[in-house]
């Protein structure tokens, strides 16, 4: 099955419904204040955000981690910085931590934030079925 035709399957059960969205990506504003709560350094590279004024590529921007829109729930958004969000881009997260942006980088399934590493296993054991 391709990846994008069961990703309203694997995630779609959890996402949060809300008339309340805080941002043009349809994120609730109960799930943006309990992401920001949370993520306090990218998701994906661990380094601190930076002021926008200071530097564009280490400012803090929302993030899915798996890409649909429509998967808004706390366990798919995450905030990473510019850099890695621009990386990652519309890729797959399986396929973006093998690219030499993250091998450069030193970004792999081990050392990528918690809520990560719960969508890579989630990822991986839909993969092996």
């Amino acid at each position: 099955m391709p990846r994008k035709a069961y990703f309203s399957w694997l995630w779609g059960i959890g996402t949060i419904k809300t008339t309340t969205m805080a941002n043009r990506w349809n994120i609730s504003k109960a799930v943006e204040d309990f992401v920001e709560e949370r993520d306090k350094n990218c998701a994906y590279c661990d380094s601190k955000f930076t002021d926008p004024k200071v530097s564009k590529k280490g400012m803090k921007t929302w993030e899915h981690v798996i890409n649909d829109l429509n998967l808004t729930d706390k366990d798919n958004i995450v905030l990473s910085c510019m850099s890695c969000n621009s990386s990652k881009g519309a890729k797959h997260i399986l396929d973006w931590l093998n690219s030499d942006y993250c091998k450069t980088n030193g970004i792999n399934k081990n050392t990528v934030a918690s809520v990560v590493k719960e969508v890579i296993i989630k990822e991986e054991k839909f993969i092996r079925h």
